[in-house]
C-alpha cells in the first residue's frame, strides 16, 4: 500500500467589507493574482465577512462566488462593527492559517 500524499495547507483569506461595492470586484482580482504563484502549494479560501452594507456589496460578493469557488460570504444580520466581522470571518474559517486583509485597494 503506498502513503498518501500529504494533504494540501488551506490558508483563510479573511476580508471584512462594509459598503465596498466600488472596490470588492478589484480587491478580488488583485488577491487572486498575488496568490496564484502558490495555487500549487496551498489552497485558499477567501471568506467576505459583510458588516450589513447598505450599497450593493452582498450583491458583488455573490456575483464573484459564482465564479470563483473559493469565495465565501459571510452577511452578519447587523452592524456588529469591524473587529467583530473579523471575528465571524475567523470562526468561519477552515485553513490551516489565516490571513487578514482589508478590501478597501489603499
Amino acid at each position: 500500500m503506498s502513503p498518501e500524499a500529504p494533504r494540501q495547507k488551506r490558508v483563510s483569506v479573511v476580508t471584512p467589507v462594509y459598503n465596498e461595492s466600488a472596490t470588492v470586484a478589484v480587491f478580488h482580482e488583485r488577491l487572486s493574482s498575488a496568490l496564484a504563484p502558490f495555487a500549487g502549494r496551498y489552497e485558499f479560501e477567501f471568506i467576505f465577512s459583510d458588516n450589513r452594507s447598505t450599497d450593493d456589496t452582498v450583491d458583488r460578493v455573490r456575483a464573484l462566488r459564482e465564479h470563483d469557488p473559493r469565495v465565501q460570504l459571510l452577511a452578519l444580520s447587523r452592524n456588529y462593527g469591524y473587529q467583530a466581522s473579523m471575528v465571524a470571518g475567523m470562526r468561519q474559517a477552515s485553513g490551516d492559517a489565516i490571513i487578514f486583509i482589508d478590501a478597501d485597494c489603499e
